[in-house]
């Protein structure tokens, strides 16, 4: 960075416009102490009390030539500091920081000796035409990065909005009432349930697969794989059970009564063909 010809000349003129407006602070404050005209109550009464608690037209002069600086010295070090990483030609960038420190120099001193018009306006004008330079330099610059994001955003949000539209039309193509779920309600039947008998019951689907056990009173679609992926599951293990000997297999039950739940086993006798 300190070997940027460019940087090094933008920190120069750039300090020297700090120290202007540290300055301009300090003229101000001689001026209160001048005028007696305080801005706070204690400082009047500290210097001869609450009658000088008041304003003066050559304070408030001095306050508007700080507050001008700040509006336009603040912007100049963004757009500087940004313009000199641009690499541009160092002569040319000199020009740019001279004229915007001669400029405001001017500004201040027409402002505060109240000279006659429009040195102040002429001075505030020249002092804009290389900030408006370096930010059109810039926007240059960073525009084809800025159209890049803008085209690769849109592309996202169309690949988005194409496959939403995609999943619609399946869902109206889709027959009415397939692979819908109905409310819960505490007189329907549990969903992956399967009832033995009075006070008994089986569960005989995996949890994961049982909406009604997700939400409550579900109207929303159930996926479409969901069924033909218990039924490979159930197929399965049938076929491994058919290769095992001949055992009793084994089903928890649960008994309900009086509020109570308790764990039961029944052994019951193998289903498989080949035993």
């Amino acid at each position: 960075m300190m070997e940027n010809k460019v940087f090094m000349s933008f920190t120069f003129y750039s300090t020297i416009l700090i120290l202007k407006m540290y300055v301009v602070a300090i003229i101000t404050g001689q001026v209160r102490l001048r005028k007696k005209a305080f801005a706070n109550p204690e400082d009047a009464l500290r210097n001869g009390g609450l009658q000088y608690y008041r304003e003066d037209p050559d304070v408030e002069r001095c306050r508007r030539a700080h507050r001008n600086d700040m509006e336009n010295i603040f912007p100049f070090l963004f757009l500087g500091a940004i313009y000199s990483l641009l690499d541009p030609t160092p002569a040319v960038a000199r020009i740019h920081f001279f004229i915007f420190c001669v400029g405001r120099i001017v500004h201040t001193v027409a402002y505060l000796l109240q000279l006659k018009a429009p040195t102040r306006s002429v001075a505030y004008s020249v002092a804009q035409l290389p900030c408006f330079s370096m930010a059109l330099q810039i926007l240059l610059a960073t525009i084809p990065y800025c159209c890049f994001l803008l085209s690769t955003a849109a592309e996202s949000i169309s690949w988005g909005l194409q496959k939403a539209l995609e999943m619609s039309r399946a869902a109206l193509n889709r027959p009415a009432g397939e692979h819908r779920c109905s409310a819960v309600s505490p007189e329907s039947r549990p969903v992956g349930e399967e009832r033995l008998g009075p006070g008994y019951r089986r569960v005989t689907n995996p949890p994961e697969l049982l909406c009604h056990a997700a939400v409550p009173k579900c109207q929303g679609l159930v996926q479409a794989t969901a069924a033909p992926l218990w039924r490979r599951r159930q197929e399965e293990a049938s076929a491994v059970q058919c290769l095992l000997p001949p055992l009793r297999a084994t089903h928890s039950f649960t008994k309900i009564t009086g509020g109570n739940q308790k764990e039961q086993k029944i052994n019951s006798p193998s289903t498989c063909p080949m035993h």
